[in-house]
């Protein structure tokens, strides 16, 4: 009796090592694009290890990530769906979540601007979730569209250049969003 006790803690004890050796697997960053152009200082924040990395162009960006731009620099990253999200200096921004299926064709997106300024131009294809681009205090979805966002000092403003934009102010999340046409701009502030 005693032998099968030790016998089955043994089994236990085994399983429960093999699952930990296995979830960090699971959990491992998911590569969704690459940079394709930095200029000046520009680093990432790596969710997965936590080092802060500098950037070079052809450099993968994951899910997780928190990229950074400073004085004076600036970057762009071009992601597997053909989405681009340029980055102004002193900008940080983190790939919140970027589900890629078949053929590259984007399941969700969703981006945080920190801090500092962004341009996103996203395709347009027929089929395809929305993409989010938020703020500390505002939350924007778009679809094939070319949208400015900036935060700074607890304000946050998005311009559309085309396409549309649906924004919410995250203080009033129980409102419904706001359409901004092509040409416009909304601000929300702290």
């Amino acid at each position: 009796m005693e032998t099968i006790k030790r016998s089955l803690i043994c089994k236990i004890l085994l399983c429960f090592f093999c699952v930990l050796l296995i979830c960090p697997l699971a959990f491992a960053s998911v590569e969704v694009g690459k940079i394709s152009y930095t200029e000046g200082r520009v680093d990432v924040l790596r969710a997965d290890s936590g080092n802060i990395v500098p950037l070079r162009e052809d450099e993968p960006i994951f899910v997780g990530d928190i990229v950074r731009t400073k004085s004076n620099s600036k970057s762009e990253i071009t992601f597997y769906d053909k989405s681009i999200v340029q980055l102004a200096q002193n900008t940080r921004l983190e790939i919140k979540d970027y589900r890629l299926g078949e053929n590259n064709k984007r399941e969700s997106a969703s981006i945080l601007v920190q801090r500092g300024k962004v341009r996103t131009i996203i395709e347009k294809y027929e089929g395809v979730e929305p993409f989010a681009i938020n703020t500390p205090n505002a939350k924007g979805t778009i679809k094939g569209s070319d949208i400015f966002t900036f935060f700074q000092g607890g304000t946050s403003v998005m311009l559309v250049n085309s396409g549309n934009l649906a924004v919410v102010n995250l203080a009033e999340p129980e409102l419904p969003p706001v359409m901004i046409p092509p040409g416009n701009s909304v601000v929300i502030s702290l």
